[in-house]
This record gives C-alpha cells, sequence and structure tokens, in this order.
C-alpha cells in the first residue's frame, strides 16, 4: 500500500496529476487531494480518497466525479470536503465528515447517484458523512451521528431519496435527518443517550419509515422523531429506559407500540397523529404502549396494560376529538390498564369489541369523568357498554 497524492490540479486518467507522473493510483492505495482538485474522469478502485494530510501529503484539496463512473474507496474529510458526486455516478466505500462546516465525506449534487456504504458526522456541525442536494439518489449503508454532526443529511431541495441501511443517534444528535420531498428508509431506528440523539428526523413531506424504532436512553432521544407532513412508519415502536419509540405529529404508525423499562412511551402522538397496531405497556410506570398528548389523535387496535401499575396500553392524557377504536382492552396487573381516558373539552369516542378485568385488580379500560366531558362508549355494534371492565373513577363504582 501506498500513500499518493495530487501534484497539481487535473484529472485522475492524466498521470501528470500524480507524484512521480508516471502512474495511476491503484488498488491499496491512500490517495490524497494535497491541496489540489482531482476530477476522478474513469472507475477507480483505491482504499481511500483523503483531504487530511498524509506523511507526505498536505491537507486539503477535493475529489469531483465526471461523467457515468464508479468510484471504489472510501471517503475521508479533513480539513476541506472529499468528494463530490456529480450526476450518474456510483460511489461504493464510507464516508466520514470532516473537522469544519461543510466539509462533508460526499456531497451529492447531480442526479442518480448511488452510495453504498456507510455516512459517519464528522468533528463539528454541517459535516456529514454523506450531504444529498439532489434527486434520486439511494444510500445502501447505515446513517451514524457523531457527537457533533449527522451521518447523513438529505437537503429540502432534494426529492426521492431512497436509504436500505439503520439509522443512529449519537450524544447530541440524529443519525439521519430528512428535509426533503419524499423519502423511503427500509431499516431500523434507534435514539442515543443524550437531548435530541434521535435514531433519524422526518421533517419533510411524505418520509416513509419501512422498519422499527427504538428509544434510547434520554428522555428527548427517540428511536423516530416524525413531524413532517403526511409522513408514515410501517414498523414496530419500542420505547427504551427514557427515550420514546417513534414520536409523531401529523403522521401516521401502521405497527404495534410497547412501552419500555423505564418512562419511554412505544408510540408518544402529538397532534392529528394515527396509530394503526396493538399497544402494550411496559415495564414502569409512565412506559404506556402509545401516549396520545393532543387535539385529533385516532388510535385503531389492541390495547394491553403493562406489567407494572401506571403503565398503560394506551393513555389519552385529557386531548380533544380524539377516536380510540379498541378491539380488544385487557387489564394485566392493578393499575396497569388496557386503556385510561381523561376526557377532553370535546369527548373522546371508544369503540370497544371487548374488554377484560375486574375494578377491584384489573380494568380493561378506565375513565376520568371529572373532566369536562366523559368519554362515549359504545361497542362494536353501536350498542352501550356495560362491563365490569370499565370503571368510572370519578363516582367510584365500575360501568
Amino acid at each position: 500500500m501506498a500513500e499518493r497524492y495530487a501534484i497539481v490540479t487535473g484529472n485522475w486518467s492524466d498521470t501528470a496529476t500524480w507524484d512521480g507522473e508516471v502512474s495511476l493510483p491503484t488498488t491499496g492505495d491512500t490517495v490524497h487531494a494535497n491541496t489540489y482538485t482531482v476530477t476522478i474522469d474513469q472507475t477507480i478502485t483505491v482504499t481511500s480518497l483523503n483531504t487530511i494530510a498524509g506523511a507526505t501529503a498536505s491537507a486539503g484539496g477535493t475529489f469531483l466525479t465526471s461523467g457515468t463512473i464508479t468510484v471504489n474507496a472510501d471517503c475521508v474529510a479533513g480539513s476541506t470536503q472529499c468528494l463530490e458526486a456529480k450526476v450518474n455516478s456510483t460511489v461504493v466505500g464510507n464516508a466520514t465528515g470532516g473537522s469544519t462546516s461543510s466539509d462533508n465525506g460526499i456531497k451529492v449534487t447531480g442526479d442518480d447517484v448511488t452510495i453504498t456504504g456507510n455516512g459517519t458526522g464528522g468533528t463539528t456541525a454541517s459535516s456529514y458523512g454523506f450531504s444529498i442536494n439532489a434527486d434520486g439518489c439511494t444510500v445502501n449503508g447505515d446513517a451514524i451521528a457523531s457527537s457533533t454532526c449527522r451521518g447523513v443529511y438529505v437537503s429540502s431541495s432534494s426529492d426521492t431519496f431512497i436509504m436500505n441501511g439503520d439509522s443512529f443517534g449519537s450524544s447530541t444528535l440524529p443519525g439521519l435527518r430528512l428535509d426533503c420531498k419524499l423519502a423511503v428508509i427500509n431499516g431500523d431506528c434507534t435514539g442515543s443517550s443524550a437531548n435530541n440523539g434521535h435514531g433519524a428526523d422526518f421533517n419533510g413531506n411524505k418520509n416513509i419509515l419501512n422498519g422499527n424504532s427504538l428509544g434510547g436512553t434520554h428522555a428527548s432521544a427517540h428511536g423516530l422523531k416524525m413531524y413532517g407532513t403526511g409522513c408514515v412508519q410501517n414498523g414496530n415502536a419500542t420505547g427504551g429506559s427514557l427515550g420514546d419509540g417513534t414520536y409523531v405529529q401529523k403522521g401516521t404508525i401502521n405497527g404495534n407500540s410497547l412501552g419500555g423499562a423505564g418512562t419511554g412511551v412505544g408510540v408518544f402522538m402529538s397532534t392529528a397523529s394515527v396509530q394503526n397496531g396493538n399497544a402494550t405497556g411496559g415495564s414502569a410506570s409512565g412506559a404506556h404502549g402509545t401516549h396520545m398528548s393532543n387535539n385529533g389523535c385516532v388510535f385503531n387496535g389492541n390495547a394491553t396494560g403493562g406489567s407494572l401499575s401506571g403503565a398503560m396500553g394506551v393513555f389519552n392524557e385529557g386531548t380533544d376529538w380524539c377516536l380510540i377504536k379498541i378491539v380488544v382492552a385487557t387489564g394485566t396487573v392493578s393499575g396497569a390498564f388496557g386503556v385510561q381516558a381523561n376526557g377532553g373539552t370535546n369527548a373522546s369516542i371508544i369503540v370497544i369489541g371487548s374488554e377484560s378485568g375486574s375494578y377491584a385488580k384489573e380494568l380493561g379500560v378506565q375513565v376520568d369523568t371529572t373532566t369536562d366531558n366523559m368519554p362515549l362508549f359504545e361497542d362494536a355494534a353501536g350498542g352501550a357498554v356495560v362491563n365490569q371492565g370499565i370503571h368510572s373513577i370519578s363516582d367510584g363504582i365500575s360501568a
């Protein structure tokens, strides 16, 4: 393995661009831009492209692609961006962001670029492993945040982005941030141990996750934070010891939710969100399967209490105009109800197929009617619900 470096700005295919001026870099070489700009105009295979300093080469410079070519190399940014990938190019290798702002491992500026490899954030803000600024791009690999930067960032100027890989938050930042118009992520998202360390952050319209989410060990380190209009998760959400599996606003979850071992909620639903799936409470008080916290939310599925008092399958904290459609509501231990609903200013509606439990120990559904309006109940056929599994805490008797 040799260290190779540019001695002038020029094309990769020109031997005059390189040290010694007699041969091109080849398999096993570590290649440095050495303050110059090198245009990669042919398919190449080397160990790595670098804008960090080498044993002889200086830091700085950059590489960029030209034409329908493939770059087989890891990309390591230093104080300048490592590689700019233009239209129809392919990169096979991992990329790491650099040490100053906007010094990305790979910045995609052309449409229909494919990257196979992992993107890891650099040592300063906005030094992404991959920065995507074009349409029709695909990443086959993971997004891994550093302590100071996201692994992969997809800008609002991008459209139709696909990522086949997982996303991991760091101590302060999400592994993946989407601001684009349409994206499909096929993989799982895992939160970290610090504030804002989400696995992924969906802020664009019609961002879709086909995968599961797991909350982290900090209350604000969610597996997935999803608040762009029309966003969807097709997968399950599990609360961490503190972080929620999925925090969703104006989006849809098609999957099950499970509360965590601490206060991490499986799905935390904010304004106008929908969940189609089952909800199960976790193993600590407050670790609900699904927590409905704001107005206009809908839940469709079964609800089962957790293994400890205060861990509800579905908990509605008293929001307005919420619809909870339960097929089966099951209480478990005392105080771990399938559904606990605190009536909002406008009554929630709970449609129940069946419910089980007893007032003395385990309630299928508990309702707080001390609030403005009691939630309305009806069974699947539209009739009134009368069952020992439902209890109104305002009067101390079973409904």
